[in-house]
């Protein structure tokens, strides 16, 4: 089965989470990589369309007839990790730049909604690789997703990824 390419995805962070918007807070201490991020999506919208790309390319992925040679053992348990990471970091910068850029600190509801979001669309490829009959649906790899956020969440915790205060025009 082909699946056409690329899927849209935008539903992902079209649904309405005002009800998640925090008050400002003190600006923490900025970091290096908080200045890079920063730097790098000064325009706001690039995180989410980093974001939608990498999302699209990965379902493509996902739910193709992909025949491909594994370098090492466990291969695909690492690139679960890695991608799941991925998602997790480009959907923080996205929500908390895009939607959020008030919050500039820790957020227990913001966390929570993108590591939902990205379980969600873990578990999403893995029931519709059950029904397809050159995928198969595993657990192992939907603990591997929940890994993989969980290293995303340390990640933008330990760095600080947060935007930062714009001074007044």
């Amino acid at each position: 089965m082909n699946i056409p390419f690329p899927i849209s995805s935008a539903w992902f962070y079209a649904f309405p989470m005002s009800a998640f918007a925090l008050n400002p807070t003190q600006p923490p201490k900025t970091t290096r990589v908080n200045e890079l991020v920063n730097r790098v999506f000064r325009w706001r919208w690039l995180a989410s369309v980093a974001l939608l790309i990498c999302l699209d390319i990965s379902t493509y992925l996902a739910l193709d007839d992909v025949k491909t040679k594994s370098l090492f053992a466990n291969q695909d348990k690492a690139l679960h990790i890695l991608g799941f990471m991925g998602f997790y970091t480009l959907g923080h910068i996205s929500l908390n730049f895009d939607f959020f850029p008030r919050i500039q600190r820790f957020s227990w509801r913001l966390t929570a909604v993108n590591w939902s979001v990205w379980l969600g669309y873990g578990l999403f490829i893995e029931l519709m690789q059950g029904l397809l009959r050159h995928r198969s649906a595993s657990m192992s790899d939907l603990l591997a997703n929940a890994a993989g956020l969980t290293l995303g969440a340390l990640i933008v915790v330990g760095f600080r990824v947060y935007p930062r205060r714009r001074p007044p025009s």
